[in-house]
């Protein structure tokens, strides 16, 4: 009797196409439909009240970092390469974070009522029960993402993405049914906050399930000798949080401080259409990571090799989408909000290029982040704040959030290419872009349709521009370059036996 073959080991390309899979099947539509949520949300509450939400969740992210100090980046890190270990840093951050929590809330209840003395952004900051129970509502739901964020980390090192995309299921179920039961009953900021709080711990309690179901359990209890020996390690992953946050949210506080809430919520109604986008991005560069952080101490040629097949495969979503929105960008604004939010158009179509300039930057984030060099991304992100800080103080106080939408598009090239220069130095080749002609040319393709559309409508922009963008991409043979795009293609019923 013949043994039986043991099956070949699973390539390192079908693990990140799986675990992208997950990822992106669980949030496409979700993201696509938060998008719309949000447009009500910001409908409904009005640009004053809108923008308030946006600036306090924006100044309660900053205080993430206060959370975890890149303890958790750190054992994304060292988990991946050495599972082993993954259980040490899992009860390490838990430790820390009984910690952090009370002393973060306190640092950041002192900073609001700071910046309420300092008289800045137009009589936000008052000290009425209801406003700062909205403040306290918003860093609630910073410390339940960031403890999602812990979560996360330990399953990505564990290579285990499908609970992920539970999760996130989860949570945008409790927030479309509870968010717009609190928008029709109540219209108001406060119940609304309350949902942003209620449907993310539900995503960790799902988390949750899925980590003790692998033996993750964990304890928290504070470790000091653990903090001692690795703060070292992990100072760099904490001022790459820094660095990141400042890059994401620091237009939002910038433009309330200096002309108010109000201008937040119209700059907002732009940045969450783009935003929404970018994170998908971030969950493929996440997919790879963990597997690119083996290979980088394994393969180094498997490392390259997957870095190039990112290379090219985040242009395939990240080009239609920057071409597409900027010439929707005034159909799209008079789809989904009343005319209070009209002239956003101008800021959504200078914001974006952040979709595909950010889409390469999360990858060479998590490369560098692979090959155990996150420092030269965090030389990047600051570059980038630099740049973005500066452009906002000279172009937002005459300009409005129209001149932070325009700092946000130069920032994040800055950005891109100071990433590039550095992934130089750990082998990877500077900006490929000749990997990437099929997508760009199957996009000019598009951009032409969608522009000559546009007397029709935002809908018929739309349908040109997907048909254009798919003939292209058939024509110039996007599905041969990447395998898993071919796959999946094929297995696409009456359609898959033209890309067999």
């Amino acid at each position: 009797m013949t043994e039986p073959v043991p099956a070949p080991p699973e390539t390192s390309g079908r693990i990140i196409a799986r675990n992208s899979a997950w990822l992106l099947g669980s949030n496409l539509l979700g993201k696509v439909l938060t998008v719309v949520f949000l447009a009500v949300a910001a409908n409904r509450l009005e640009a004053d009240a809108y923008g308030k939400f946006q600036f306090v969740l924006a100044l309660g992210g900053f205080f993430h970092i206060a959370l975890d100090w890149g303890y958790a980046t750190l054992m994304i890190e060292r988990g991946s390469k050495d599972r082993g270990d993954l259980a040490r840093h899992y009860s390490g951050n838990l430790g820390l974070r009984t910690l952090t929590y009370p002393s973060s809330l306190l640092l950041y209840a002192a900073a609001v009522a700071a910046l309420g003395a300092s008289g800045l952004g137009a009589g936000m900051f008052r000290a009425d029960l209801p406003t700062m129970g909205i403040f306290l509502l918003a860093f609630g739901v910073v410390i339940v993402h960031g403890h999602f964020y812990l979560q996360r980390g330990a399953l990505m090192a564990l290579e285990r993405f499908s609970p992920i995309a539970a999760g996130e299921t989860t949570e945008r179920v409790v927030f479309f049914a509870l968010g717009l039961a609190a928008l029709f009953a109540f219209g108001s900021l406060g119940p609304f906050l309350l949902v942003c709080l209620l449907a993310p711990l539900a995503k960790c309690l799902v988390l949750e399930a899925a980590l003790r179901r692998a033996g993750m359990r964990g304890s928290w209890r504070p470790d000091g000798a653990f903090l001692r020996r690795h703060w070292r390690d992990a100072l760099p992953h904490a001022l790459y949080a820094v660095a990141g946050m400042l890059m994401y949210r620091v237009d939002q506080v910038m433009i309330g401080l200096i002309r108010g809430s109000a201008e937040v919520g119209l700059y907002s109604v732009a940045y969450d259409k783009v935003f929404g986008l970018v994170l998908l991005g971030q969950m493929v560069s996440n997919a790879l990571t963990p597997t690119a952080s083996r290979n980088f101490a394994a393969d180094r040629g498997e490392f390259q090799r997957i870095f190039r097949r990112a290379f090219f495969l985040l242009p395939v979503l990240a080009m239609p989408m920057t071409a597409g929105l900027a010439l929707t960008a005034p159909g799209v604004m008079d789809l989904f909000h009343t005319d209070e939010y009209s002239g956003a158009w101008r800021a959504l179509a200078w914001l974006s290029p952040f979709i595909l300039f950010r889409f390469w930057s999360f990858l060479y984030a998590a490369v560098l982040l692979a090959a155990g060099r996150i420092k030269y991304h965090l030389y990047a992100e600051s570059l980038g704040v630099a740049v973005k800080i500066a452009m906002n103080l000279a172009l937002v106080p005459e300009h409005g959030y129209l001149g932070a939408a325009v700092s946000v598009a130069v920032a994040e090239l800055v950005v891109l290419l100071a990433d590039a220069w550095f992934a130089k130095r750990i082998g990877l080749p500077f900006l490929p872009l000749g990997d990437c002609a099929a997508p760009a040319a199957a996009t000019a393709l598009m951009a032409l349709g969608v522009w000559l559309a546009a007397p029709l409508g935002v809908f018929a922009q739309v349908g040109v521009g997907g048909a254009l963008y798919a003939a292209g991409a058939l024509a110039f043979r996007i599905h041969r370059r990447e395998p898993a795009i071919g796959r999946a293609l094929a297995a696409i019923p009456f359609v898959g036996a033209f890309f067999r």
